[in-house]
């Protein structure tokens, strides 16, 4: 049989500071604006098994990542018609690279040949729509493009479905929001979005255990589903909704054996929010 040959964990997180602000240029007009100071730590570690010949070998991969950017929108709102659009800069993430590895050096071929990198952000184009209708139920429509340039950036140790296509992406977010009941005030929201991933399915060719080169065939598509509602309140709003997600993902190995790979990821998110009235 088949051993693991390592266990490999990737963990943390990338926060941003935001300042943000927004001017109505005309009682229709708006115009908003945001600066993203980013900061974070994403670490990647391996530890050895292979029958447990391998259990004191492993390998850590540390990046802190920081970098700056901002986000302006325009809103144009009509009586039953409202516009949306967002430009959100392209920028550098700067990324510094710490490397710790076991006395017997056998992940080694895993580290990045760098210490420090940069990692390139998309330019992001959007545009949205909210047509009012019939009884005060909206629809919403946003299409949105996000423009990559190729990175050599390496926040994993080990990416058993291969590296990141750096592919431009176009995102569809759509929904409604109906007044069914006949408490006015209570509000169905149901959207979804359409959203393609930097990864693609592949065809691999490898030796043993060790993937050589691959192929990428179809963009993998995450699929989310939402719904939810708001509650009001004298002096705030509650927002609770819930989310589906799923993505499918598929690999075809050729060594000396044939192995199907077969992925599904789903998720399911409960959340809430209070927005308190101070007027």
């Amino acid at each position: 049989t088949w051993s693991c040959m390592f266990h490999h964990n990737t963990y943390g997180s990338v926060y941003a500071l935001t300042l943000s602000s927004g001017f109505k240029l005309k009682n229709n007009i708006l115009i908003g604006i945001n600066f993203y100071r980013y900061s974070g730590i994403i670490t990647s570690k391996i530890k050895g098994d292979n029958h447990g010949r391998d259990s004191d070998k492993w390998a850590s991969l540390e990046n802190s990542l920081n970098g700056m950017n901002f986000r302006i929108g325009l809103i144009f709102k009509r009586k039953k018609i409202n516009l949306g659009f967002i430009l959100e800069s392209p920028y550098k993430m700067n990324v510094k690279v710490k490397k710790s590895i076991s006395e017997i050096r056998t992940f080694e071929y895993l580290f990045p040949n760098y210490n420090q990198t940069k990692w390139n952000m998309p330019l992001i184009i959007g545009a949205g729509i909210c047509f009012k209708g019939y009884k005060n139920w909206k629809f919403n429509l946003d299409l949105e493009k996000q423009q990559y340039k190729k990175s050599d950036v390496k926040l994993c140790l080990y990416e058993f479905g291969g590296e990141p296509n750096w592919k431009d992406i176009f995102i569809i977010r759509t929904g409604i929001e109906l007044y069914p009941f006949k408490w006015k005030n209570l509000p169905i929201r149901i959207g979804y979005a359409y959203l393609p991933q930097l990864y693609a399915s592949n065809i691999s060719e490898g030796k043993d255990n060790r993937v050589l080169s691959y192929k990428d065939t179809e963009q993998n598509i995450k699929h989310l589903f939402t719904t939810g509602t708001t509650v009001k309140f004298s002096k705030f709003y509650l927002n609770i909704g819930l989310e589906y997600s799923f993505l499918k993902w598929r690999r075809d190995y050729n060594t000396y054996i044939f192995v199907k790979d077969d992925y599904t990821e789903s998720n399911i998110t409960l959340f809430s929010e209070i927005i308190f009235n101070l007027k």
